[in-house]
């Protein structure tokens, strides 16, 4: 389908689970924006938006990573490296190979999707538990995907005397 000449207005382009409106008149589409946003795209949400981190991941995409992030954020990495970002040309800054570790991308990758679910914050972890390698994110009504990164933390550094 083309987009239209006039009247396209997706902000993120399109992604699978976000519903939009297309008008068609004739043959042509004269319309094409981002739907409403239903409880029931958010209620499976969670999933599609693991499943868009798994992939930013999984491709190294940092185009990708810096719309699922919401700003300020926090990334730890190489043990206690603390970066707050303020927006995504701070987060590009990191650089990719900083945030796309081996580590990273396994613990994020090797999350079972049927059993993620929210800690008592309503906050989800993809990765391992405290102290290890994950990306946090919780729900946001000011993303269009209804949620949103809020950390993103790297392997943790140990150093042995002797």
């Amino acid at each position: 389908m083309e987009r239209p000449e006039q009247g396209g207005t997706l902000k993120d382009g399109l992604l699978l689970g976000i519903p939009v409106k297309v008008v068609i008149e004739g043959q042509e589409v004269t319309e094409l924006t981002d739907g409403e946003k239903a409880a029931a795209v958010r209620a499976g949400g969670v999933k599609i938006f693991a499943v868009s981190v798994m992939d930013a991941f999984r491709y190294e995409d940092m185009g990708a990573l810096t719309t699922l992030i919401k700003y300020p954020a926090d990334v730890v990495l190489e043990g206690d490296m603390v970066y707050r970002v303020e927006d995504a040309a701070q987060l590009e800054e990191i650089g990719a190979e900083k945030i796309f570790t081996e580590e990273l991308k396994t613990a994020v990758r090797s999350v079972n999707l049927y059993e993620l679910k929210a800690d008592g914050d309503g906050s989800y972890v993809m990765g391992q538990e405290e102290g290890g390698c994950r990306v946090i994110f919780e729900a946001d009504e000011d993303n269009d995907r209804g949620f949103s990164i809020r950390s993103i933390e790297g392997p943790i550094q140990t150093n042995t005397v002797g």
